[in-house]
């Protein structure tokens, strides 16, 4: 839960413009998408976000340089709607996410309430990619491959086939 409820005045500590419910994650490459469902949504203000981010920021500085945020003032209140921001990272490296809000702005009484939380990974994927390149001069290379490139065990009697690199029609 974050919020004011009309005890604004009476904050001692912190900064009310950069309220924040957050955590540092350590996380590998990949795309990641984090969700929640709300159970509560009351009065807040436009700068309010579910965020991640590579550091901490100002409220006001989440749309520009956040790797992803949500606006959650329109989150639905127990609507059974997940709300999610996703981003990727190509290296492994810390990451925060969470909720942050201004809250000396809007309403003197506002909160939200997670009614459920999730992160979802899916690791980088390299398709089609040459891994290592072999040089062998024409005429050394005794491997034969059909045409979907697959590595034959002999030389087929008849057909279309590669040797050498090149198309061999026998």
């Amino acid at each position: 839960m974050l919020g004011v409820w009309d005890d604004r005045s009476g904050n001692q500590e912190g900064n009310l413009s950069d309220a924040r419910i957050y955590r540092k994650l350590h996380l590998d490459a990949g795309v990641y998408t984090m969700q929640a469902e709300y159970q509560t949504s009351y009065s807040m203000s436009p700068d309010a976000y579910m965020f991640a981010s590579t550091k901490l920021l100002a409220t006001h500085d989440i749309p520009a340089k956040s790797l992803a945020r949500l606006a959650i003032n329109k989150a639905g209140v127990d609507d059974g709607k997940w709300y999610s921001i996703s981003f990727s990272i190509k290296e492994s490296q810390d990451v925060y996410v969470g909720w942050q809000a201004n809250l000396e702005e809007g309403s003197e009484t506002q909160e939200f309430r997670v009614k459920d939380i999730r992160m979802l990974y899916e690791p980088w994927q390299i398709e089609d990619a040459v891994i290592a390149v072999k040089n062998t001069p024409a005429g050394q290379d005794t491997h034969y491959y059909n045409l979907k490139g697959q590595q034959l065990s002999d030389a087929p009697q008849h057909g279309l086939y590669i040797k050498n690199g090149r198309k061999v029609l026998k």
